[in-house]
């Protein structure tokens, strides 16, 4: 066999270990690319439920301010009367 004849062979055989290893990185690749897209399926319905329950049991600001007024003007109203009361008892 000629030198020619021996680099081909061996450049063929390199080739073919190369087009092995990429059909096989392909494959782990492709393997990663279904996992990634299972799990996203899955954080989507987490994020789903999560929205649902946060919809069921809380309450947006918009939603809350008037409440919050209303304590707010109850508690000071309270407060004001306490104020008042023991202002009166130590000028009396």
């Amino acid at each position: 066999m000629s030198t020619t004849d021996q680099q081909l062979n061996k450049l063929s055989s390199q080739m073919e270990s190369l087009l092995s290893k990429r059909d096989s990185e392909h494959a782990i690749l492709k393997n990663d690319i279904e996992y990634v897209k299972l799990e996203q399926v899955k954080i989507r319905e987490e994020l789903h439920g999560i929205r649902v329950i946060l919809d069921d049991k809380y309450v947006t600001q918009k939603e809350f301010s008037p409440v919050r007024n209303l304590v707010y003007g109850l508690v000071g109203t309270m407060l004001m009367g306490v104020i008042g009361s023991v202002m009166a008892l130590v000028l009396k």
